[in-house]
């Protein structure tokens, strides 16, 4: 409610997005009931609305894409109806949108992929509508961007590998895209850069490998040019 009365006061929508963010945090039951809390009182959307409200305030920007991300994180019920509201609001373009604002702002490129991560994981409908929006917003490109302006940053890096290989898991329409997405931005690439760059960091490998691995899955277009850039940029090596 307070959220909603003062839509143009920035400094109660970024507090607001960090209360949310700190409230759906966790696998615990008081978290799971603050996120179905949080989706039965509209919170998800107003959230969204914060961060279209003030788009050029880095804190609200970041605040809102960690509230979507911990909404949106795990499989329950609440997670799903989350990602579902999120797609609702027009979360997943918002999200992509703040990235683009602040390019060279790593927290929001990092909340941003992050939050992209965890609305696009899982095989329910919700999670595949959020990969659709995520493709349709130019969200794999953004993705892409982050990481290339972000190259020493590990916590860009380590989110940019999840959220790309969140996005390309599948065989689903929106999957496919996905991958087409990742290498007409040269995603494949990116990735390979960011295991370079980050040799001691397991989680940088470890999800650097799941994405290309699940972008060359497949026998489908898509999956074929991602083996071929991944040749192309030494990935197998």
């Amino acid at each position: 409610a307070a959220m909603a009365a003062h839509p143009q006061e920035a400094e109660v929508q970024g507090l607001g997005c960090r209360a949310l963010f700190h409230a759906a945090t966790g696998t615990d039951e008081a978290a799971v009931a603050c996120k179905q809390a949080m989706v039965d009182a509209g919170g998800v959307a107003r959230v969204v609305a914060a961060m279209a409200a003030h788009p050029q305030e880095a804190k609200v920007q970041h605040s809102g894409c960690g509230a979507l991300c911990r909404a949106a994180t795990g499989t329950g019920e609440a997670a799903v109806a989350c990602k579902q509201a999120v797609v609702d609001a027009g979360g997943v373009a918002c999200v992509v949108a703040a990235m683009a604002a602040h390019p060279q702002d790593a927290l929001v490129q990092g909340w941003g992929c992050r939050a992209l991560f965890h609305a696009v994981a899982g095989s329910d409908d919700a999670a595949v509508a959020c990969k659709q929006a995520m493709v349709d917003a130019g969200g794999v490109a953004r993705v892409v961007a982050a990481m290339a302006a972000h190259p020493q940053n590990v916590g860009v890096q380590f989110e940019g590998c999840g959220a790309l290989c969140r996005a390309v898991a599948g065989t689903d329409e929106a999957a496919v895209a996905c991958k087409q997405a990742m290498v007409d931005a040269g995603g494949v690439a990116r990735v390979v850069a960011a295991m370079a760059a980050h040799p001691q960091e397991a989680e940088v490998q470890g999800l650097g490998c799941g994405a290309l691995c699940r972008a060359v899955a497949g026998t489908d277009e898509a999956a074929v040019a991602c083996k071929q850039a991944m040749v192309d940029a030494g990935g197998v090596a």
